[in-house]
Formats: structure tokens, C-alpha cells, sequence
């Protein structure tokens, strides 16, 4: 486990260039302050205070106190905190989560979304517990975290069914990738975004991504 990382009073946290594969970084952001987590890492963060703002791959985002967001690993979210805002985040490495899915563990999505002032609580809990010094990446002890996470996406597992596979697995690789192209829609609010370019991002052809989408998602973008 890597020590906790934190960005106050308009302080900048630089990644460090080193390898991501095994790192767990528990990381805080507040008035002012800015952090970008090391590339290759899943990351999730939770607005606790005041409002935060997010720049990533797939667009522009406003954190504001109560939310949730989280960000597949080739994102690279940047976030600064606004002047009253403090915001705590968690960053996964892929041989992390793999230890997680071996260990039973749930499965995470990028996505955002609300979360209750009690589940904020026990979620800050967990946090500092996982990031206190010495703590390690052993899946016994960053399980109650990541399954407090996962709860917070219940309502992704309605699309699940919807998405087309053979297996469970199959079916949450698509729902991951169809994630992703929301998450684009949602960063990208302010101009038109083409079918082709989230295609793109999900690697399906541009049919197969239309067609997909509307069957799992039915969301109001591509209506």
C-alpha cells in the first residue's frame, strides 16, 4: 500500500513514474488543491464538501458534494478541488483488481452517481482504514471497501442481462465498454458526439455499438 497522498491549499500532486500494476493509492484533494493519480490505475472518488472539478479522457465533469464518479484505467481523471471542496478518492492497480476477482470480489465500472449521507460515512471509514500507514494490499483488507463501492453501482446490474454474451463475464466486458461510451456522452455534453467516435471507444463496429447500446442501456442520449 502506498502511503496516502493529499493536495491542500492549491497544492499540485504530480503522478510518480513508476510501474502502476500493483498499487493501491488512497489519495485527498481539497480548497484548491489538484491531484492526478498515476496512469494505468482504476480510480473512484467521492465529493464530500463543496465541488470538485474533473478533466479525463472521456470529457469534463462536476463533482458536487454527495456524488460519486469513477474512471476506467487509461482515463488519467485530473481533479481540482473548488474553494470550500474536499474530495477523497481510491486508485487501483490491474493486478489489484485481479487479486480482488480471484478473491471473489465484485466487479467495478466507470460510472457516477449519488450517495446516501450514512453510506458516505462508512465509505470514509473504510477509506481511512485502507490508508492508514502500513496498511497492505491483500484482498482480506481492501474487500470491505471495494464491496461498499460496488454497492454503491447496484443499479448497473439491471443491464447486465440486457447485454449480449454467453457468459456472466462476457456480459460485464460489454456493460464496461458501453460505460465507457457514456461516460463520453456525459463529459461531452456541449457538442454533438458522433456514433463513430464512441464506437471508437468501445472498439465495436459502429452498428454493433448502436445496436448494443440501445438494448442494454436505453439511454436518453441515443433516444
Amino acid at each position: 500500500m502506498e502511503q496516502m497522498r493529499w493536495a491542500d491549499r492549491g497544492q499540485l500532486l504530480q503522478p510518480v513514474p513508476a510501474g502502476a500494476e500493483g498499487r493501491v493509492q488512497a489519495m485527498g484533494v481539497s480548497r484548491m488543491g489538484a491531484v492526478q493519480p498515476l496512469p494505468g490505475l482504476f480510480t473512484f472518488w467521492v465529493q464530500l464538501r463543496g465541488s470538485s472539478w474533473i478533466e479525463a479522457r472521456e470529457g469534463r465533469f462536476r463533482l458536487r458534494a454527495g456524488e460519486w464518479i469513477a474512471f476506467e484505467r487509461d482515463s488519467r481523471p485530473q481533479l481540482q478541488a473548488d474553494r470550500r471542496g474536499v474530495c477523497v478518492g481510491l486508485a487501483l492497480g490491474p493486478s489489484v483488481l485481479a487479486q480482488l476477482a480471484r478473491a471473489g470480489g465484485p466487479q467495478l465500472y466507470a460510472g457516477q452517481g449519488t450517495i446516501a449521507h450514512g453510506d458516505r460515512r462508512t465509505l470514509v471509514r473504510l477509506w481511512r482504514r485502507v490508508s492508514a500507514p502500513g496498511a497492505t494490499v491483500d484482498p482480506a483488507a481492501l474487500r470491505p471497501l471495494v464491496t461498499h463501492i460496488a454497492g454503491l453501482q447496484d443499479a448497473f446490474a439491471e443491464h447486465l442481462p440486457r447485454c449480449p454474451g454467453r457468459s456472466r463475464g462476457r456480459k460485464q466486458q460489454v456493460f464496461g465498454r458501453l460505460q465507457r461510451a457514456r461516460m463520453y456522452l456525459e463529459g461531452n455534453r456541449d457538442r454533438v458526439v458522433r456514433i463513430a467516435e464512441l464506437a471508437e471507444l468501445t472498439a465495436f463496429s459502429s452498428w454493433y455499438f448502436s445496436k448494443t447500446f440501445h438494448q442494454a442501456i436505453k439511454d436518453k442520449f441515443l433516444a
